[in-house]
């Protein structure tokens, strides 16, 4: 009898038959990846795009051709290619896995193109909407959005703050982020932040259901409705890192560093460069 998991998907709660063919070498490729230390949201996203295909080809996974994940990935019109992409890159680990350990004789994911993916444009969020989110009766979602514009923090780091965190003394206090990947980072916060956050009992700033703290999910949507509509909790961390690069002159390591980016490469599009600083480096060269 198929397995049924619950799994959370853009926020939603999602049912997945796992069939009994793919059960066994989809836990030994988790276990697998487990043992090099991959992170646990990472596994899980590569859970949910396995089982997807599980789901939607009908046949065991050593049956999968090449043909049946060009279909699998180009006929959910509704993906954005970044999805595809990612889609693309979880296929590709789980059959490079299963050459690896002498489950197939051939790579049906080997020769599947590269998704191009627009490069992406800053999006920071505006004065209204950092106001309109300051202005919210619920003080956590307030704290929230503090975390979002003042630290450059993502909602999953949001999620699992906790007063630990808050490391320093006066005029030198710093937060410990944890982000994606395992990754930790420290960013500089005020005395008032900070002072704010350490007000709070021991533990997580938000407590919940999920392994004691709120969802990140969850902290996306209380930032949302915060901002009545007029930004995302991600927007914020965009608007941190447009304010981080003005603030230091233009210097993208130190907003790399700040927000935590592997390369300047992404930091480039968390940063907006004005109209008016465009217009006034033009004239003057």
């Amino acid at each position: 009898m198929d397995s049924v998991v619950y799994l959370f998907a853009s926020g939603m709660r999602t049912s997945l038959n796992t069939p009994d063919s793919w059960a066994e070498p989809l836990t030994s490729y988790l276990a697998w990846h487990r043992a090099a230390h991959v992170p646990a949201s990472t596994l899980k996203l590569r859970s949910y795009h396995l089982r997807r295909l599980a789901n939607s080809s009908g046949i065991t996974p050593f049956e999968v051709t090449l043909e049946d994940l060009v279909s699998h990935i180009g006929s959910n019109r509704n993906w954005s290619a970044g999805t595809r992409r990612s889609v693309r890159t979880t296929v590709r680990s789980f059959y490079a896995w299963a050459l690896e350990m002498d489950r197939i004789t051939s790579n049906p994911a080997a020769r599947l193109k590269a998704v191009t993916v627009p490069i992406g444009k800053p999006r920071p969020a505006s004065d209204a909407a950092e106001r309109r989110g300051l202005s919210n009766v619920d003080r956590r979602v307030r704290l929230m959005v503090k975390l979002g514009a003042k630290v450059g923090m993502r909602c999953c780091e949001i999620a699992v703050v906790a007063t630990s965190d808050v490391l320093g003394s006066t005029d030198e206090y710093t937060l410990l982020v944890h982000g994606k990947g395992n990754k930790e980072r420290y960013v500089p916060i005020s005395d008032s932040l900070a002072l704010e956050l350490l007000s709070h009992p021991g533990g997580y700033i938000f407590p919940g259901n999920i392994d004691g703290h709120l969802s990140a999910a969850y902290v996306s949507k209380l930032l949302s409705w915060a901002m009545g509509g007029l930004a995302t909790g991600h927007a914020l961390r965009h608007r941190f890192g447009t304010n981080v690069l003005k603030a230091s002159g233009g210097n993208l390591r130190v907003a790399q560093e700040l927000l935590g980016h592997a390369s300047v490469a992404t930091t480039q599009i968390y940063t907006l460069v004005d109209d008016a600083e465009l217009r006034s480096a033009a004239l003057a060269a």
